[in-house]
C-alpha cells in the first residue's frame, strides 16, 4: 500500500512507527536495498520493473513500483507492491470484473447501464467493489509474501494495523468502505452505525478465504461479499410484498448511501488520498488512455467468477466457489516453490551485467553514478535537423548469412542437393543471418549549474536534432544518454534532463566523465563513439593520472581516448570563448554554438567530425 510524505509524520504523532530491523537505515541505504529487491523480483518475472519516487505506493503490475523514498517504511511499501504482480494480480482483469459487477447489481434493479439512472449510482458502486477487491487483494497477496519473508509480511500487517487505529477512525463511522478497510487490518469501530457492524462478519469471513489464493477466487470472494453487504445494509427495510426488483433497487441505494465523501482523516493520510488501506494502490491507470483488450478466455474466467456460490455443492462435489478457492491455493503453492527455486540460483540478467559495467567504469574514472528515468521528453527537432543524416547514414550495418546445423529457415537448395546425394546427415542445411557493424553514439551531457537556462535548452535541442536524424540511418545507430555535473547520471531512455529525478545541476566534473566514457567504449571501440556536450570550463581534475591542471587533464584525456581508437566529438556552447575551446579541445576539433540560430551548423560540424573519425577508424 503506498505511504505518506514525510511532512505528515510531525502531523501524526500517536501512529508508532514499525521496527523495521534490517529493512530499515539511512534514506541512501535503504534506497539501494530497494533497488536491489526490484532487480532480483523483476529477473524472476522476467519484466523489467522500474521503481520511481512518489508520493504514495502504487503499481500497475507490469512496468513499474512507485515508492515514497522518504517515508521510513519505504522498504515495506516497495515489499508489498512487489508482490502485487508477483502473486498474479490481474489489474486487466479486475476492472472488467468491477465494470461487470456494477452492471449485475443495477440489472437485478431493472436499470440499463446507459440509463440517465445509473449515473448516480456507478461511481460510487464502481468505488465499493475496487476498494473492497484492493482491501482484499493486500491481504491475499500479504499471506503469501510471507510465505517468503516472514518478518516483512508481519511488519506490513503491523503497519496496516496502526494506521487503522490511529488515521481511519472517524472516516470509518461514516464510510462503509473504511469500516471495512479498518477492519480487515485488525481494528473494529464500536461507535459505527450498526448496519455497517452487522457487516462485520462478512468482512472477516472474506479476509479468511482470501489467504493464499489466486486473484481470480479473490475476485469470486469480492463479489459474494458485496451480495452479503447489500443484505446486511437493507435488513431493517420492511420488504413484504416487493419484487426482486424493488429489492435490488433498495441495494443499490443502500450501498450508494453507506459511501460517504473523504473526510478530513480520508485525505492525504495513510496510504492513499481516498482510502487510507486498499483502493489506488493497484490500479490500472487507463482512465482517459483506452483500456487493455480482454480475451474470449478471460471473460468466461469472469463469467465463472460472477456466478460461483458455496452452495452448489454436496459431500461428493466441492462447491463451484470451494472449486476457485482450491485451484486458485494450488497455483500459488506452485507459484512459491518456482519462487523459491529461482531465489536459491539466483542469475546476473544480461540488464544486470550492463548497469554493473556502467557502475564500474564510473568507479574507476572516480565519480559517482546512478541511472536515472526521466519525466519529460525532449522537445520537437528543429526544421533542420534532417541535414545530419547525410553524415549518419553513412553508418551502416552489414548482414552476413552463413549456413548452421540448426536454425529457423532451411537453404532449400542445399536441401535438395543434399537429398540426392543422400549426405542430409552431414549437411548444414539452416541459414543464420548475422548482423554487425552499426554504431553505439552516447550523448554525454553536461547539467552542471552553468548550463541552467539557455544552455540546456540548446543541449536538448541537439539531443533531439539527433534523435530525429538517427531515424533515417536504417536503426544503424544506437543512441545513449549520459548526464554529468558532480555525478554521473545514466538515463535508462532518452527524454528531457529537466526535472528527472535526482539530478543535481553542481559543478562540472568533465574529465572524469569522459574518462568514464572511455571505460565504456574501449571494449568495442570500433562500434562505438562519443559526443560530448558542454558549455566549457572543467572545475576538478582527474582521478588518476593527473596533472593537477583541469584543463591539461581535459586534453589529455581525449587523446587517450582518440589514441586508442575511441571516436569522440564536441559541440560546445558559448560562442564566445572559441579561445578557450581551442586549447581545450583542440583547433578545429569541435561545434561550437551560441544560440538557436546557430544549432544547425554547429551541430553538422560535431557530426561531420564524428563520422570521419569513426569511418577512418
Amino acid at each position: 500500500m503506498p505511504g505518506r510524505l514525510l511532512s505528515e509524520f510531525w502531523t501524526t504523532p500517536m501512529r508508532n512507527r514499525v521496527e523495521l530491523g534490517s529493512m530499515g537505515g539511512s534514506p541512501d541505504y535503504v534506497l539501494q536495498r530497494m533497488k536491489s529487491l526490484v532487480d532480483t523480483f523483476s529477473q524472476i518475472m522476467d519484466v523489467n520493473f522500474e521503481l520511481i519516487n512518489s508520493r504514495s505506493g502504487s503499481t500497475d503490475c507490469k512496468t513499474f513500483f512507485k515508492v515514497p523514498f522518504a517515508d521510513p517504511e519505504a522498504y515495506l511499501i516497495c515489499e508489498h507492491e512487489i508482490s502485487h504482480p508477483f502473486f498474479g494480480t490481474d489489474l486487466a482483469l479486475a476492472e472488467v470484473f468491477r465494470e461487470k459487477a456494477v452492471e449485475r447489481l443495477l440489472r437485478k434493479a431493472g436499470i440499463p447501464l446507459t440509463h440517465p439512472d445509473a449515473i448516480p449510482y456507478k461511481r460510487k458502486l464502481g468505488s465499493i467493489v475496487h476498494n473492497l477487491w484492493n482491501v482484499l487483494d493486500d491481504k491475499r497477496v500479504c499471506s503469501l509474501w510471507k510465505e517468503l519473508y516472514y518478518g516483512g509480511g508481519c511488519a506490513l500487517e503491523e503497519r496496516w494495523q496502526q494506521i487503522a487505529e490511529y488515521e481511519m477512525g472517524d472516516q470509518a463511522k461514516k464510510d462503509i468502505i473504511t469500516y471495512l478497510a479498518r477492519l480487515a487490518a485488525g481494528v473494529d469501530t464500536d461507535d459505527a452505525p450498526d448496519h455497517y457492524q452487522r457487516c462485520r462478519p462478512h468482512m472477516e469471513k472474506a479476509v479468511q478465504l482470501v489467504k493464499r489464493v489466486d486473484n481470480a477466487a479473490c475476485l469470486a470472494i469480492t463479489s459474494r461479499l458485496i451480495d452479503d453487504i447489500a443484505d446486511e445494509l437493507i435488513k431493517d427495510s420492511p420488504m413484504d410484498n416487493k419484487s426482486k426488483q424493488q429489492k435490488s433497487q433498495e441495494k443499490l441505494d443502500a450501498l450508494a448511501s453507506a459511501i460517504a465523501n473523504p473526510g478530513n482523516e480520508g485525505i492525504g493520510y495513510g496510504d492513499n488520498m481516498n482510502n487510507p488501506l486498499g483502493g489506488n494502490d493497484i490500479d490500472p491507470q487507463t482512465r482517459g488512455k483506452g483500456k487493455e483488450r480482454i480475451t474470449a478466455k478471460q471473460m468466461g474466467q469472469i463469467r465463472r467468477i460472477q456466478t460461483a456460490r458455496d452452495d452448489d455443492g454436496d459431500a461428493d462435489n466441492p462447491s463451484s466457489l470451494q472449486k476457485l478457492l482450491d485451484e486458485g491455493t494450488t497455483k500459488m503453492l506452485d507459484r512459491l516453490e518456482e519462487a523459491r527455486a529461482a531465489m536459491a540460483n539466483p542469475k546476473t540478467t544480461e540488464k544486470q551485467q550492463k548497469e554493473q559495467a556502467l557502475l564500474s567504469a564510473a568507479q574507476v574514472s572516480g565519480i559517482p553514478a546512478s541511472f536515472v528515468t526521466p519525466k519529460k521528453e525532449l522537445p520537437r527537432p528543429s526544421r533542420s535537423a534532417a541535414r545530419l543524416r547525410k553524415h549518419l547514414d553513412r553508418v551502416k550495418m552489414k548482414k552476413e548469412t552463413r549456413r548452421v546445423w540448426r536454425g529457423g529457415a532451411i537453404c532449400i537448395d542445399s536441401f535438395i542437393s543434399a537429398k540426392i546425394s543422400r549426405t542430409l546427415s552431414s549437411t548444414k542445411l539452416f541459414k543464420e543471418t548475422r548482423s554487425s557493424g552499426g554504431m553505439d553514439l552516447l550523448l554525454l551531457v553536461d547539467v552542471s549549474a552553468s548550463m541552467g537556462g539557455m544552455g540546456e535548452d540548446l543541449m536538448e535541442q541537439a539531443i533531439a536534432d539527433i534523435q530525429f536524424a538517427i531515424k533515417g540511418a536504417g536503426s544503424s545507430i544506437r543512441l545513449h544518454l549520459w548526464a554529468y555535473s558532480s555525478e554521473l547520471y545514466y538515463f535508462r531512455k532518452l527524454g528531457s534532463t529537466k526535472y528527472a529525478e535526482g539530478i543535481k545541476m553542481a559543478t562540472t566534473h568533465t574529465v572524469q566523465a569522459l574518462d568514464a566514457a572511455w571505460e565504456w567504449a574501449k571494449p568495442n571501440k570500433n562500434s562505438r563513439a562519443v559526443i560530448l556536450i558542454t558549455d566549457g570550463c572543467a572545475t576538478t581534475c582527474r582521478s588518476r593520472k593527473s596533472s593537477g591542471n583541469p584543463a591539461t587533464d581535459t586534453l589529455e584525456v581525449l587523446k587517450d581516448m582518440r589514441s586508442t581508437g575511441v571516436v569522440v566529438s564536441i559541440l560546445a556552447i558559448g560562442a564566445g570563448q572559441a579561445e578557450y575551446y581551442d586549447k581545450n579541445f583542440g583547433e578545429k576539433g569541435y561545434g561550437l554554438v551560441g544560440n538557436l540560430s546557430q544549432m544547425s551548423d554547429a551541430l553538422l560540424e560535431s557530426c561531420r567530425i564524428l563520422m570521419e573519425a569513426h569511418l577512418k577508424s
